[in-house]
């Protein structure tokens, strides 16, 4: 199934740039389906720098756990491009979706702005895929888990996984 989506998807980047099909078979279409494959992929980081595109999103994902009060960052799961960064939507410290802890999430050059000294909420920042927050974590806070708006990564296309094709099919406006 996966291979004849590739196939399929193959044939129509070839009949658009060549105005006919490819008759290649045997180790010549396995070839062709790997350079499909690899010329899609090339795109990929283009795709998603483009936009936050809301079929990507995911509200109030958990995006890691607590381990100790010591760990000033954490990473993003390997799923997760990047955080979503709303002045609504503050990434929290939940138990039991009971938030223990809230964390005005910013840009980077924002995690201490003098500017907002009235604004006593704590705040959190992503700095090369790492959560950092602007306070140590407090003992409450352990074995929490961090919830924040998500953007995922978008799938590589593989001969095994075929979900780059379902996300594109269902979102046609890319």
């Amino acid at each position: 199934m996966n291979d004849q989506r590739i196939t399929d998807l193959a044939q129509e980047i070839y009949l658009n740039r060549h105005n006919q099909k490819n008759d290649v078979t045997g180790v010549d279409l396995s070839d062709f389906l790997d350079q499909t494959i690899a010329w899609v992929n090339q795109f990929i980081p283009e795709i998603e720098k483009k936009t936050d595109w809301n079929f990507l999103r995911t509200q109030a994902a958990p995006s890691g756990t607590v381990n100790d009060v010591t760990t000033p960052s954490y990473s993003l799961p390997s799923n997760v491009r990047k955080l979503v960064v709303n002045s609504q939507r503050d990434l929290t410290i939940r138990f039991d979706n009971a938030v223990v802890a809230s964390f005005k999430l910013v840009n980077p050059n924002q995690q201490f702005n003098p500017a907002e000294q009235y604004d006593h909420r704590h705040r959190a920042t992503v700095v090369r895929k790492n959560i950092i927050f602007s306070r140590p974590l407090k003992d409450v806070e352990v074995g929490g888990t961090i919830v924040a708006d998500t953007i995922a990564v978008l799938p590589r296309l593989a001969r095994n996984d075929t979900s780059l094709l379902d996300i594109l099919d269902d979102n046609e406006d890319i």
